[in-house]
């Protein structure tokens, strides 16, 4: 049962590592959208406390990852900005690129990326 946890850490870590290298080409070419991938890349690092630690004390990403980790959700206007911020960068890459098969790939991590923050808990603001 050891071995297969850490083979499943080992993937996630590696699956994790591939979609921030994807996130930052997504910064510097508008074919990739940034925020799906940084999103993803949070989930896959879950199993990896090392990992998790090092974006927990993250000054860009720190706040985003806490709420998560205390499973608060993200707040209203967080799940907003994401959801504007996919669907920007994914329309520009669409017309950038203009290949069927790329705007389709792009076309369902958008859908695949708005459901999931959709359906993520809403952080509540006590008053």
């Amino acid at each position: 049962m050891k071995v297969i946890n850490k083979i499943k850490k080992l993937i996630c870590t590696m699956l994790g590592i591939l979609c921030l290298v994807l996130a930052f080409l997504g910064v510097l070419l508008p074919i990739l959208p940034t925020a799906p991938f940084v999103l993803l890349a949070s989930i896959l690092f879950a199993q990896n406390d090392k990992i998790k630690n090092k974006l927990l004390k993250s000054k860009l990403f720190g706040d985003f990852f806490l709420d998560k980790e205390k499973r608060q959700g993200l707040s209203l206007g967080v799940k907003c900005f994401l959801i504007v911020l996919c669907w920007v960068s994914i329309t520009f890459s669409i017309c950038l690129v203009n290949k069927t098969v790329v705007t389709l790939i792009l076309f369902a991590i958008g859908i695949i990326t708005t459901i999931s923050l959709l359906f993520s808990k809403t952080k509540t603001i006590d008053k």
